[in-house]
C-alpha cells in the first residue's frame, strides 16, 4: 500500500514547478512535473495521484481543460488550481466545474501544505454565506490560516447555485439575507445536498428566535450569536469533527466466505457501526440500491462478480455515494492498481490479523 502522498504539479513556468518539487519532497511528498496538458494526460495514466496542482495559465491547453479532461482519466484525484490573477473568467470556470480550490500565487507555503493535507482526505470545503463583505472576508481569512478551502456567497440564490457546482461541505449562513433569507436558502441546499452541515449565524437572536428554532429542527447543526470572538467561531468545528467522529455508520461486509462475514460483523458491531451482509458481488449491487451504505468492504476473490469488478460496478457505472474498501489475502500488487483504476477508497491485506483491516475501515468512514 502506498506510503507517500502523489502529488502531480502541471505548470510551463519551470523554475516555479521546480521550487515547489523541492519543497514538497522535503516535506515527503511523492512529487512528478509536468509542463502541459498532454503530458498531465500521459502520466495520470501510469500513475494514480492524491492530489494534482494545475496551474491555470497553461500552453496550448489552459488549466480549466487540462482539470476537465484529468477528471474523466483519473476521477479520484483532488484538483486543485493556482494562478497569479485574481480576476479571471478562467478561475470562475474552474470554480464552476468543481475544482477543490484556487491557490494564488506566489504560494504560502504553509497554507499550501495544510490544503494539501486537507484536500487529499477530502476535507472540509467551506462557503460562507453573508451579505455583509466584512464578515465574509474575515471568516474566510480565519478559516483559511487553518488551512481550510473557503468559497463565498453574498445572497441565498448565489449561495444555492454554487452548491450545485461544487461539493460543499459546511455552510455557514446569516439568518437575515436580502430576498431569500437563511432558512429558506438552507432548505433549498438541503434538497441539492442532504447531508451537509449547516450553522446559521445572527445578531438578532430575541427578534428571530422561531425561526432558530425551526431551523435547528430541519437539521441545521448550530446557531452562532453575532458579535462571537474567533475562538468561538473555530470552536464550532470541533464539534461537528466530534459528530462525525461519534455518528453510527453503516457498513456492507461483501464476502462469500460466511465465516469471514461473521467475524467482521462481530468485530465492526463492537464500534457501534450497523451491518449488512452480501455473499456475491450481484447480491452487493441488490442491496445497495435498496440502502447505501457509508462503505462498503469488499474481498477480492469471490464466485460470479469479483470485489475489483463489484467496485468498478459501485463507483463507475452505478456512481453511489459510498466509499469502499477493497481487501484481500494475499499480496497483489497487479490487484492493488487495478482496484484503485475501479475506484476503491482504499486496498488492504487482511491476514490472520483483522486490526489493520478494522483501522483502515475506521479511517475512511
Amino acid at each position: 500500500m502506498q506510503d507517500k502522498t502523489r502529488v502531480l504539479i502541471v505548470d510551463d513556468d519551470v523554475s516555479f514547478a521546480k521550487g515547489l518539487t523541492d519543497i514538497l519532497n522535503e516535506k515527503g511528498y511523492e512529487v512528478s512535473v509536468v509542463h502541459n496538458g498532454e503530458d498531465a494526460f500521459r502520466k495520470a495514466k501510469e500513475i494514480i495521484f492524491d492530489v494534482a496542482l494545475l496551474d491555470i495559465k497553461l500552453p496550448v491547453m489552459n488549466g480549466v481543460e487540462v482539470f476537465k479532461r484529468l477528471k474523466t482519466i483519473s476521477p479520484k484525484t483532488v484538483m486543485m488550481m493556482m494562478t497569479a490573477y485574481t480576476e479571471d473568467d478562467l478561475i470562475k470556470s474552474a470554480l464552476k466545474e468543481g475544482t477543490y480550490g484556487v491557490m494564488y500565487k506566489p504560494l504560502n507555503i504553509d497554507k499550501t501544505l495544510s490544503m494539501i493535507e486537507r484536500a487529499k482526505g477530502h476535507g472540509a470545503l467551506i462557503m460562507v454565506v453573508d451579505d455583509d463583505p466584512n464578515i465574509r472576508i474575515t471568516l474566510k481569512d480565519l478559516l483559511e490560516n487553518k488551512g481550510y478551502m473557503v468559497t463565498l456567497a453574498s445572497n441565498g440564490e448565489e449561495a444555492i447555485r454554487m452548491v450545485q457546482e461544487r461539493p460543499i461541505d459546511i455552510i455557514f449562513i446569516d439568518l437575515k439575507l436580502p430576498v431569500l433569507n437563511g432558512l429558506d436558502t438552507y432548505l433549498a441546499i438541503k434538497k441539492v445536498k442532504p447531508d451537509i452541515i449547516a450553522v446559521m449565524i445572527t445578531a438578532y437572536q430575541k427578534e428571530k428566535q422561531d425561526t432558530i428554532e425551526a431551523a435547528l429542527k430541519q437539521g441545521v447543526f448550530t446557531c452562532l450569536y453575532k458579535p462571537f470572538e474567533p475562538n468561538e467561531f473555530l470552536g464550532i468545528f470541533d464539534n461537528i469533527n466530534k459528530r462525525k467522529h461519534n455518528s453510527v455508520k453503516t457498513l456492507l461486509i461483501v464476502d462469500d466466505e460466511a465465516n469471514i462475514r461473521k467475524g467482521l460483523n462481530d468485530i465492526f458491531s463492537l464500534f457501534g457501526h450497523k451491518i449488512m451482509e452480501a455473499a456475491s458481488g450481484e447480491e452487493a449491487l441488490e442491496k445497495i440500491r435498496g440502502n447505501i451504505p457509508d462503505l462498503v468492504l469488499l474481498d477480492t476473490s469471490m464466485s460470479g462478480i469479483d470485489g475489483i469488478e463489484t467496485c468498478r460496478q459501485i463507483k463507475h457505472v452505478e456512481r453511489f455515494d459510498t466509499k469502499v474498501l477493497i481487501y484481500t489475502g494475499k499480496i497483489d500488487a497487479i490487484d492493488a492498481v487495478r482496484a484503485r483504476e475501479a475506484g476503491a477508497d482504499e486496498y488492504c491485506i487482511k491476514g490472520s490479523d483483522p486490526a489493520f483491516l478494522i483501522e483502515t475501515a475506521n479511517k475512511i468512514i
